[in-house]
């Protein structure tokens, strides 16, 4: 064996035990050390540091440990490798304009499940489920054997439910649906393709997966069609793509009206995400509002004054929150995550590369710190 592949399998495995660094991210600090290149940032006075208290990638623990068993639908042809034929990523862009997914795709992040199974008229394939580690991305194919249904009918609509193998069994009742939309192909008249947008919690992290649909319906069409279609995986570690998380541990931000803390920024594929902890009097104000909604109401009011003057500034462009990613507040009132009365909010910024900035400055109003 080569010095050159020996030393490549040892930092391999020492990065995949690890999973800190890449090695592309590796050579850039290497390079960068070695020139003796300085911050031209520009002065650190009026910037407030914060050291991530904690920095870590989203990953996957788990090696798929048993062969799925796999339900061929009569009226179906077997599914093919799509990403292997680049398909899958010519899917999400020309049908769903999601260029995002379509690049990860192309990368190599998605994992192929290709499991069937029918229940009447209908035969749904779940194909793949693609995206990162915050937003894991389901893709089915529907088929349909009734024109009756297909015609004049382009979106198709799926609830599933989309859990661990325990809560599914045991705890059910406690869950709510998640929902996809479809196109219907070009090409083949009965032929949907849906994506839904699955929860990390379940999907994410290397346990048994069970996605279960129980019900389609299509645009034009009042019915809802009740089904059971049942499929079990497990993703394999490293197959979406891997969020960056810092945690700062709860950092003061402001504390002129309301304290606000920052708790995470996560760097993922789609959004940046940015984890704030309020700590409102929540006692005193109930006295002022006769309902829960009421004082909900008011706090979401204060965090959407608050929110109007953060941005992110990355390598000198600045970001805002785009209109819709706002986030709304979740007011602890009883400690569920913790103390009594406070409230937590996620705002979403835009997609930043985490690995190629330089630096990351959180504004708020005149105030910055520095996250990165």
């Amino acid at each position: 064996m080569s010095v050159k592949m020996k030393y490549k399998q040892q930092v391999d495995a020492f990065c995949n035990e690890n999973n800190t660094l890449t090695a592309e991210e590796m050579l850039r600090i290497a390079k960068e050390r070695m020139s003796g290149k300085e911050d031209s940032f520009g002065t650190d006075a009026e910037l407030i540091d914060f050291a991530a208290q904690r920095q870590k990638r989203r990953t996957f623990g788990k090696i798929l440990s048993a062969a799925c068993i796999v339900v061929v639908c009569s009226m179906a042809l077997a599914t093919t490798a799509l990403a292997a034929t680049g398909k899958l990523g010519d899917l999400f862009r020309k049908i769903f304009k999601d260029d995002t997914s379509a690049g990860l795709v192309e990368q190599g992040y998605y994992y192929e499940v290709n499991q069937s199974d029918t229940d009447g008229v209908f035969c749904v394939d779940l194909l793949a489920v693609t995206g990162d580690a915050d937003l894991p991305k389901l893709v089915f194919d529907v088929r349909v054997d009734d024109t009756n249904i297909t015609t004049n009918n382009e979106r198709v609509y799926l609830s599933a439910y989309i859990l661990g193998e325990d809560a599914y069994e045991n705890q059910l009742e406690n869950y709510a649906m998640f929902e996809g939309t479809g196109y219907r192909d070009s090409e083949a008249g009965n032929l949907y393709h849906v994506v839904m947008d699955g929860p990390s919690a379940w999907v994410s992290h290397g346990e048994p997966v069970v996605v279960n649909v129980r019900e389609i319906r299509f645009e034009h069409m009042a019915r809802w069609y009740e089904v059971n279609l049942e499929y079990r995986f497990e993703m394999p570690p490293m197959e979406l793509h891997p969020v960056v998380s810092e945690y700062f541990g709860g950092v003061l931000i402001s504390s002129e009206d309301d304290d606000c803390y920052l708790n995470y920024v996560n760097y993922g594929a789609y959004y940046t995400e940015c984890i704030f902890v309020f700590d409102y009097d929540g006692v005193s104000l109930e006295g002022k509002y006769g309902t829960e909604e009421g004082l909900i109401s008011l706090l979401q009011m204060r965090w959407l004054e608050f929110a109007a003057d953060l941005s992110l500034v990355v390598d000198g462009t600045e970001y805002e929150i785009p209109a819709g990613e706002t986030g709304y507040i979740w007011y602890d009132k009883d400690g569920e995550a913790g103390y009594k009365n406070r409230c937590y909010v996620r705002p979403r910024f835009d997609a930043i590369d985490y690995n190629a900035s330089r630096h990351i400055i959180l504004k708020q109003g005149d105030s910055e710190y520095r996250l990165k």
